[in-house]
């Protein structure tokens, strides 16, 4: 078989091609797979449950950017304004590229009808199922969107590489990467799959007279995290780096592994491997390159080059104390899924047997929130909601707004979220003498600080080894995800700098989308291309562009 990079016993067996117009194989059950509570030697999990192809589909590239530009022309604020020359650019470049194989008729038979021509270049996506570790330690089925550029009566070329794409913070179930044909076209899983599939420099395969090749031919692999796709009915284990690390990196090797057997192609020679992300999926960028890093030995073959990350929560107690510094939180449903996400996957957090009343106030658990982020049926925003409707409509309840960070929006005053002694140890360092109260707060602290990034043991940090490859883009303008984020990591790895790129971004751009929106469309490209060309650069940098279109 084709797939003999993989490695630790991982092994495929032959799966069923189709074609896009052959109809899809019905899926395997996968709970005939054996007892997911049995014991398994997790080197060969693959063995158990080959990556399996669930669904597929094909997209016009030039009709997702069309997309894009239409939905960013109705708008009128800068995020808009950039997304709309974004892809008017890329549309630009297909139809150049259409119009010139046109013009060779004559000797390539592929027809003078320029739209013809154009729907000739489509993004293929498939949703595969594999097997990994559930937060709990058992086998558990996840699901990952597989996506690769499709040229239709075109030579295809063989992907140059592999972007493993990790999306940011989600509320429901239909926001999940394998939705993607359901999500609108700007959103950050649309944005790498679509980018990275069908890159503007990716149409220079096509014709050699449009100058040097580029290595844009991508394949992308985005998983579902756990709680999502397949295993909807699972909590979601919120910022739980080492358990999210694993899994990602299952998927990347079912993806790649997947697409091998499926395609019949190999992927070209000397491909590299790069880790995308804004916000949670910044964190989880980061963290699954380091989880690579750590267990490289087991990893042969996968050339894991570098992680590219924006506005992460590497570090979430001090996300937590942030909040509490300036008694805000901008986003209300982050803090509960940051807590939520401990009682649902923290082994000492769950053997302790403390509960949600323990650290936060009657009145935030009274607003359904933690409700709504089990439902997977609301997103972030429709949380947010919920928190401030019971506001509005309980006008004598203790949860207030911060009225200084109005320009922001609705603040909600983190000290009315938090108990009063939580709320005291964040902000001031000040633990209870009540002795019971005292070990809840420690262990609470303590559990947020063995998530962060740079963590090892409680004395000791984990730093990257000489020729690893992390950039950090990060807002000094955002307080979803603070600046003492990044400003922790460079902190903790201030004498392994030159495994670092550091970039402060201080356009004058506040709010985490916004933030999101110049990352994506302005940061992600040069950073990843300089990974991929064997280009990239560590030290400390500040950007004030606003855009590169």
């Amino acid at each position: 078989m084709i797939a003999t990079i993989l490695l630790c016993g991982l092994t495929v067996v032959s799966l069923t091609a189709c074609s896009s117009d052959d109809p899809e194989p019905a899926p395997e059950n996968p709970e005939e797979q054996g007892d997911p509570s049995s014991d398994v030697d997790w080197t060969a999990i693959h063995n158990e449950l080959q990556p399996q192809l669930v669904d597929s589909a094909s997209v016009s590239m030039y009709d997702f950017f069309n997309d894009i530009y239409e939905n960013a022309t109705q708008g009128n604020d800068p995020e808009d304004e950039l997304r709309a020359a974004w892809a008017k650019m890329n549309m630009d470049k297909l139809y150049q590229t259409a119009d010139s194989l046109a013009k060779t008729e004559g000797s390539n038979g592929y027809g003078t009808a320029i739209s013809s021509i154009l729907g000739a270049f489509r993004l293929k996506t498939a949703y595969v199922r594999y097997l990994s570790v559930g937060a709990d330690g058992s086998k558990t089925v996840l699901t990952t969107l597989v996506a690769w550029p499709y040229y239709r009566f075109l030579p295809n070329p063989n992907p140059d590489h592999v972007i493993l794409g990790c999306h940011c913070t989600i509320g429901s179930d239909a926001e999940r990467p394998t939705n993607y044909t359901n999500l609108p076209f700007d959103k950050d899983v649309s944005i790498m799959v679509g980018h990275w599939a069908c890159s503007d420099l990716f149409v220079q395969v096509l014709l050699e007279a449009l100058g040097p090749l580029n290595p844009a031919e991508c394949l992308v692999v985005m998983p579902d995290y756990e709680g999502f796709g397949y295993t909807k009915d699972h909590s979601h284990p919120y910022l739980n780096r080492e358990v999210q690390a694993r899994q990602c990196m299952d998927a990347a090797l079912a993806g790649i592994d997947w697409y091998l057997e499926y395609e019949k192609k190999p992927l070209e020679k000397n491909w590299k491997m790069v880790s995308i992300g804004y916000s949670q999926g910044g964190a989880v960028s980061a963290g699954t390159y380091r989880y690579f890093l750590e267990h490289k030995s087991s990893y042969k073959g996968i050339n894991y080059v570098g992680a590219v990350c924006g506005d992460g929560p590497y570090n979430p107690f001090a996300t937590l104390k942030y909040y509490c510094d300036i008694d805000v939180m901008d986003m209300p449903c982050a803090p509960a899924m940051m807590v939520k996400g401990l009682f649902d996957s923290d082994a000492e957090m769950i053997a302790s047997g403390n509960k949600l009343e323990d650290y936060l106030t009657d009145d935030f658990i009274k607003t359904g929130i933690f409700e709504g982020i089990a439902s997977k049926n609301k997103t972030t925003d429709d949380l947010d909601e919920m928190v401030y409707g019971y506001i509005e409509s309980h006008p004598d309840c203790s949860l207030s707004y911060n009225g200084a960070y109005a320009h922001f929006g609705r603040e909600l005053r983190a000290s009315t979220v938090l108990r009063p002694d939580v709320f005291e140890f964040f902000k001031n360092g000040t633990l209870p003498t009540d002795n019971v109260r005292k070990q809840k707060i420690e262990l609470l602290a303590h559990c947020l600080k063995k998530n962060a990034l740079f963590y090892k043991s409680d004395t000791e940090n984990w730093t990257p080894p000489k020729g690893s490859q992390f950039t950090f883009f990060h807002g000094k303008g955002d307080i979803v995800v603070p600046f003492t984020n990044f400003q922790s990591v460079l902190d903790a790895w201030k004498d392994h700098k030159s495994q670092c790129n550091f970039t402060t971004y201080d356009a004058g751009i506040n709010g985490h989308s916004a933030i999101g929106v110049q990352f994506f469309l302005n940061a992600m490209d040069p950073e990843t291309y300089a990974m991929l060309l064997g280009k990239w650069e560590a030290g400390e940098y500040t950007s004030t562009k606003k855009t590169s279109i």
